[in-house]
């Protein structure tokens, strides 16, 4: 907004508010014109309507543009889901000897399932925002 609380347009919006205006004058004629005479020879301008609702809607080009390449690259290296391998719990689930106890192979499964479902939450949640974008 400018100080006088007068919107301020870039050059492209001022042109589809002067469009706007040309196709209002010229409906205003032909209407005029066809309830005088019957018939018109005015023909309509193209009508924007489309950068006309972009403008109403305080929409103009603030959508957020689709990652590619490094971009995309280095957001998800921001968004990996760090997993907890470090736990000592985790560490040995591969390395399960034939004599450990049922009860350590349960306790150590339950551990590796509660992360498993940490990670698919986390990814279904990053997912979910890319479907959104």
């Amino acid at each position: 907004m400018a100080t006088n609380g007068v919107p301020m347009f870039t050059k492209a919006e001022k042109g589809t508010l002067i469009q706007c205006a040309n196709f209002t004058v010229a409906l205003h004629r032909l209407s005029t014109q066809l309830l005088a005479d019957g018939c018109t020879d005015v023909t309509l301008p193209p009508y924007p309507r489309a950068e006309l609702i972009k403008i109403l809607n305080g929409d103009t080009e603030h959508k957020k543009s689709k990652l590619q390449g490094a971009e995309l690259d280095e957001y998800l290296g921001k968004q990996l889901v760090c997993v907890p391998f470090n736990d000592p719990d985790l560490q040995g689930i591969v390395d399960i000897a034939r004599n450990t106890p049922v009860e350590d192979v349960v306790i150590k499964l339950k551990k590796a399932y509660s992360c498993a479902t940490e990670i698919r939450q986390d990814c279904l949640k990053l997912l979910s925002f890319w479907e959104r974008a």
